[in-house]
């Protein structure tokens, strides 16, 4: 089936979007760290952070990676996760609209959601390598298939 590709990326999306959505009602959606005084979790002074105003999402002591984990976790807060679900999804049409004005200059003319659909030959869907790369970050997951790798 020529759109298992554009299906995958769909789901996982859709996936990262729901748990950013979750997330941001739980506790906002935009991260960052702040001090908290009173909290001491290590013998380095950075230890006293946490994230989200003062609601511990992931202490930041020795035991959980320090300072910096704390500060990638902030980093990718439920809004540029959500930010990030958008323009990949922007990616996804451009691409088939791009494929389709390379379709009509071969006078096959195909549009952008019969290329979506596998409806042209010419240009498998699970062959274009914009779409592959896009589909990379997740590899890990068991629907994830191998000749998707470039």
């Amino acid at each position: 089936m020529s759109e298992d590709l554009v299906a995958f990326l769909r789901a996982r999306l859709d996936e990262d979007e729901a748990i950013a959505k979750d997330a941001a009602m739980r506790r906002g959606p935009m991260w960052c760290v702040e001090e908290q005084p009173p909290v001491q979790w290590g013998d380095d002074p950075r230890d006293e952070f946490v994230l989200a105003g003062g609601k511990p999402i992931v202490e930041s002591g020795s035991e959980y990676g320090g300072f910096l984990v704390v500060e990638h976790i902030a980093r990718h807060d439920p809004a540029r996760v959500l930010a990030a679900v958008e323009a990949k999804r922007g990616i996804m049409e451009q691409v088939f609209r791009y494929e389709a004005k390379i379709d009509g200059e071969w006078a096959c003319c195909h549009s952008a959601d019969e290329i979506r659909a596998g409806y042209c030959a010419e240009t498998p869907v699970n062959e274009i390598g914009i779409l592959r790369l896009l589909a990379l970050p997740y590899a890990e997951h068991p629907d994830y298939r191998p000749e998707w790798k470039q």
